[in-house]
């Protein structure tokens, strides 16, 4: 990494793992980037996706997205806390009133999010590993 930032940088901003940051992170509306120093907690998970070489680590339908995911869904309402915490002290909104349109916003976020690439929805987007997979769910 420090011998060759090129090679790293060249690694770390390809397309695909942005995509997949894009798409962990738009559900949750980017909440949990806000969530101040218990953020440490993804730096693993962006370490392990971002550095990574093999395409399956940085697609959704395997299992490695368990690596961040898991996190930063637990870091959103902390995020919510914390955004409203800087909204407050500029005046700008109350902390309290902030948690309700958080929150519906995160739902129905990853609800049209869900349309394209969810499993609750028949669609081609879920994958199932490197296969798309026409999902339905069981009555």
């Amino acid at each position: 990494m420090l011998t060759n930032p090129q090679f790293v940088l060249k690694i770390v901003t390809i397309e695909e793992k942005m995509i997949y940051l894009a798409q962990a992170t738009l559900p949750v509306l980017g909440l949990p980037l806000f969530a101040g120093r218990r953020r440490i907690v993804l730096v693993y998970g962006f370490l392990f996706i971002f550095l990574a070489s093999r395409q399956a680590v940085y697609l959704r339908g395997f299992q490695y997205a368990a690596v961040f995911c898991p996190f930063l869904l637990s870091l959103t309402p902390f995020g919510i806390n914390a955004l409203g915490r800087r909204l407050e002290a500029l005046g700008v909104y109350k902390r309290r009133h902030l948690w309700t349109p958080a929150t519906l916003g995160v739902l129905l976020c990853s609800v049209l999010f869900s349309f394209k690439y969810g499993a609750f929805v028949e669609n081609t987007g879920f994958r199932q590993g490197f296969q798309s997979r026409l999902h339905q769910v069981a009555p």
